[in-house]
């Protein structure tokens, strides 16, 4: 039996809830998302964070400030379904008021559609007063 055939449906769904569980301020319905070998850069050049658990903790800890976040346009994803990136708006709470930040999410996904690899592009111009 080969191994499951992803979707563009399924990877428009496993990113929308990753936005949704971020509103929800749910993390343990983020990390569930990731695969247990999962390795995610948030920011894209900070260092790697392996391992659903370890990503679990780093969520909790980093993505505290987040109130919300929304999926901005479509999801573009690979031909293969295997690969997407997707604009992300999220709002947090950072210093002095609300701030939005305009990233770019880059994921790649197993067999299983977990994420295996999450790199999120944002830097100090994509830092707003919300």
């Amino acid at each position: 039996m080969g191994a499951p055939v992803l979707t563009a449906s399924d990877i428009e769904k496993v990113v929308e809830q990753y936005a949704s569980g971020w509103s929800r301020r749910d993390i343990e319905a983020v990390a569930a998302l990731f695969a247990p070998d999962a390795v995610v850069h948030d920011p894209v050049d900070g260092p790697g964070v392996e391992g659903r658990e370890k990503i679990r903790a780093f969520f909790a800890d980093f993505g505290a400030p987040v109130r919300a976040m929304s999926l901005v346009g479509p999801v573009h994803i690979s031909g293969d379904c295997r690969h997407a990136a997707a604009r992300l708006n999220t709002e947090a709470e950072l210093g002095e008021g609300m701030t939005l930040v305009d990233s770019l999410d880059v994921f790649t996904f197993d067999d299983d559609g977990l994420i295996a690899t999450m790199n999120a592009y944002y830097g100090p111009t994509n830092f707003h007063t919300a």
